[in-house]
């Protein structure tokens, strides 16, 4: 009878007891983790995926070149230059389904022929590539399944919005676009911090132009100069509120010269209504072929490309560079009246 009241030892147990819960909460924590990076990378191969695989959707226009089947390839090839859970993605884990109408994936708003991708990239049970977790083996659960979904479309295209005030020289092309254009995940500069580094078509001019273009004062107002003006462009972008004053090709922009460091870094690192801070990352960018001697630029075509870059400090500072994602190409062969229109890629979903 003793022992009866002795609570000796009983500390022990209690932490031997809470040393199990907290490691198993610690490894589904670590397990959750792991989920969603992969889930992260997933999305990141079927974005790419549906971006690239759109572009070969021409055929919807009567295009005799070009085919569903090239899209899905297409899209598998870009798909699969992704890490997802420490393995490139395998065909085996791409699906790719095809529509005239991005509603048949969810998407609604969008009639008549409006050519649509959807990827799904999945590693999962059914697919026979589960994610092997670290620490949910012990509970029974060893591997989990994830998956993503993107889905993209290809739309005529005579003007749209959210510019970034920068112009980069556009590359050559036959009259369908295709001699040696932008290929898909490319690297440009889209705005140098430096003259040494910069293109050469106007002395001190390191990219920007002034909104609105020459061409739409009337409507759209003044064009505005200046730092204060190029930050606010960054941050926001040129306006959707007036279709009207949507920018497209055959717009003439003025060019503003220099570097404009301070201006860039502050509106995509320090401003919290940038549109940088609201992870939007994919901007559309004026492209020319000819830059001429009035200090402007008319655009050739729209391009769209993703950040991947840019110099806050040092001797670069305020240069921006990004991968090609899309852009405007011309009529298809093969078509009659849909052969004048523009196209561009837009990632939907």
């Amino acid at each position: 009878m003793k022992y009866i009241g002795n609570n000796s030892g009983a500390v022990m147990i209690i932490v031997a007891a809470s040393i199990v819960a907290l490691l198993g909460m610690l490894a589904l924590s670590a397990d959750m983790g792991y989920l969603f990076l992969a889930k992260n990378q997933l999305q990141n191969a079927a974005d790419a995926g549906a971006h690239a695989g759109v572009t070969k959707l021409t055929y919807f226009y009567g295009a005799t070149d070009t085919s569903a089947q090239i899209a899905e390839n297409e899209a598998k090839t870009y798909a699969e230059k992704h890490l997802a859970a420490d393995r490139l993605v395998e065909s085996t884990d791409v699906t790719v389904d095809i529509s005239s109408n991005p509603s048949a994936f969810g998407v609604g708003g969008y009639t008549g022929i409006v050519p649509a991708i959807r990827v799904t990239v999945s590693r999962t049970q059914a697919a026979g590539s589960p994610v092997t977790l670290f620490f949910a083996g012990v509970l029974g659960q060893p591997k989990a399944g994830v998956q993503a979904v993107a889905v993209a479309r290809l739309a005529p295209l005579l003007g749209t919005c959210e510019f970034a005030p920068w112009a980069i020289r556009d590359q050559p092309q036959n009259a369908w676009g295709t001699s040696n254009d932008w290929v898909f995940g490319q690297s440009v500069t889209l705005k140098f911090g430096a003259e040494q580094v910069k293109d050469t078509d106007a002395p001190g001019w390191f990219n920007p132009v002034d909104f609105p273009p020459e061409n739409k004062t009337t409507t759209c107002g003044g064009v505005q100069t200046g730092a204060n003006a190029y930050r606010d462009n960054i941050k926001r972008g040129s306006s959707c509120d007036r279709p009207e004053c949507f920018f497209g090709e055959g717009d003439t922009f003025n060019i503003e010269t220099g570097n404009m460091a301070g201006p860039t870094v502050q509106a995509v690192s320090t401003d919290s209504d940038s549109l940088f801070n609201q992870g939007k990352l994919d901007v559309n960018v004026l492209l020319y072929l000819n830059h001429n001697s009035n200090h402007d630029v008319t655009i050739s075509r729209i391009g769209t490309f993703h950040i991947t870059s840019i110099q806050t400090t040092g001797n670069n500072k305020g240069d921006i560079t990004g991968t090609f994602v899309a852009t405007t190409s011309g009529g298809m062969p093969g078509t009659s009246g849909a052969a004048s229109l523009k196209y561009i890629a837009q990632l939907i979903k």
